[in-house]
């Protein structure tokens, strides 16, 4: 499918990038090939979830090399690594090109301050990630804890917070799983048959209701773009 989407996304006036998660015998040998697949279609701009179990920073050094006109992000699913700094010295090492946070929970504004510091010690971008909010109870992850979307302020608060930071790039962790609650797509109430569990869709989101409310969060993001885009040219 994905040479069908890179037409789509060019149609749109768009470039896309790549969200590298882990699968099952994920090495630095399969990376290798995968990189070289993605480059052939023409993708340079690529982001490594979890890249620190992938292999050391030496094992990605010789990989990341190998494509210097591609730029890599890194992220760690170990926040005390995150803000410490430790894994910004993993990602320099590693020769990628940023770091970026993806995680719709765990990061407010001293979390992004604390990362993008650290990054910016060891000259390296940051994308702090901004999410309206999370809930995976009808998938089980009711253990990771529910964050409300409170209506859109959650979502505000983050990017807020993400402009504070010094984001070189603001990434929207979205759509991940829809039912983690992350999404920004359009969407409607609705009641699942099978157990009984309703979504509320984004109605009062921003003070919007009915068919004004299902496009809320893609509508906040393109003034939030707009946003970024004045403040990177000013």
């Amino acid at each position: 499918m994905l040479p069908d989407l890179i037409k789509a996304v060019k149609a749109a006036g768009l470039r896309l990038a790549i969200h590298l998660e882990p699968y099952v015998g994920r090495s630095p040998t399969t990376v290798a090939s995968d990189l070289a697949y993605l480059r052939g279609l023409g993708i340079t701009e690529v982001y490594v979830y979890q890249a620190d179990t992938v292999g050391s920073a030496t094992d990605w050094a010789p990989l990341v090399a190998a494509h210097r006109d591609m730029r890599f992000f890194a992220e760690s699913g170990d926040l005390a690594s995150m803000l410490s700094g430790s894994f910004a010295d993993y990602a320099r090492t590693a020769g990628f090109d940023g770091v970026y946070t993806y995680d719709a929970i765990r990061y407010g504004a001293a979390e992004m301050a604390a990362t993008c510091g650290a990054a910016r010690q060891r000259r390296l971008l940051c994308a702090p990630s901004v999410a309206p909010g999370f809930d995976a109870r009808r998938s089980g992850g009711a253990r990771l804890g529910v964050v409300s979307a409170a209506g859109g302020v959650r979502y505000d608060t983050l990017g807020q917070a993400a402009f504070g930071a010094g984001a070189d790039v603001v990434s929207v962790t979205s759509w991940n799983e829809w039912h983690e609650g992350t999404q920004i797509e359009p969407a409607v109430p609705y009641c699942f048959a099978s157990d009984g569990f309703c979504s509320p869709g984004y109605e009062g989101a921003y003070g919007k209701t009915g068919i004004p409310a299902q496009t809320a969060y893609m509508d906040r993001t393109a003034e939030w773009a707009r946003r970024f885009r004045a403040l990177r040219s000013g």
